[in-house]
C-alpha cells in the first residue's frame, strides 16, 4: 500500500514558512525604535554638518 505525502510536506513547509513570517515580523517589532533613533540621531548629525560645516561632537 502506497500512500501519498506531497500534500503534507507542502502542508509542513507552509506552517514553517509561516513561523518564519511571524519571527520576521516580531523581530522587527522589536528593533524598530532602536534602529528609529540611531536613523534620528545620524540625521541629525548630517543637518549639523550641512548647515554649519563642521562635525558634530561624538
Amino acid at each position: 500500500m502506497q500512500t501519498e505525502r506531497r500534500g503534507q510536506s507542502t502542508v509542513e513547509w507552509a506552517l514553517v514558512l509561516a513561523v518564519l513570517a511571524i519571527a520576521v515580523v516580531a523581530a522587527g517589532y522589536a528593533f524598530v525604535p532602536s534602529f528609529q533613533t540611531a536613523m534620528d540621531s545620524a540625521g541629525d548629525g548630517m543637518k549639523t554638518v550641512y548647515t554649519s560645516g563642521t562635525l558634530p561632537p561624538p
